[in-house]
């Protein structure tokens, strides 16, 4: 059980390392660099000879990136959520980890009082 919180743990800070804000603020820019040549190819479509189809796809692809634009400005928010979710994941693992050592003791003083009660036994008879 401990192992599992360690491996969920590890995989949230692999996770939380890709959404670093440089990483996002790069990315945020290749899409609008994107939105922008999407912008261009929507404008030679009405002046070129673009079929009807590939004008559907491009105009597929300029709405999912105007709306993953829009989400961008919510990541830096999401980012700052996930490193204070960080501390209280670290801290629960600490009192998992505590609880399992707690157990593991109250499972010797178990035995060691059940050895002290047959001793004690032998002693009376």
């Amino acid at each position: 059980m401990d192992m599992n919180i360690v491996s969920k743990l590890k995989t949230m800070y692999e996770f939380a390392d890709c959404l670093n804000l440089s990483k996002l603020e790069t990315l945020g820019k290749n899409i609008q660099n994107i939105n922008m040549e999407l912008d261009q190819l929507i404008a030679k479509n009405k002046v070129s000879k673009i079929t009807n189809l590939e004008g559907e796809k491009i105009e597929e692809l300029y709405e999912k990136f105007k709306g993953s634009e829009n989400a961008i400005d919510e990541i830096p928010n999401l980012v700052d959520r996930l490193e204070s979710l960080r501390n209280l994941h670290e801290e629960s693992a600490g009192l998992a980890l505590n609880l399992g050592c707690i157990k593991n003791s109250q499972n010797h003083m178990e035995i060691n009082l059940t050895n002290n009660l047959e001793i004690l036994k032998q002693v009376k008879y």
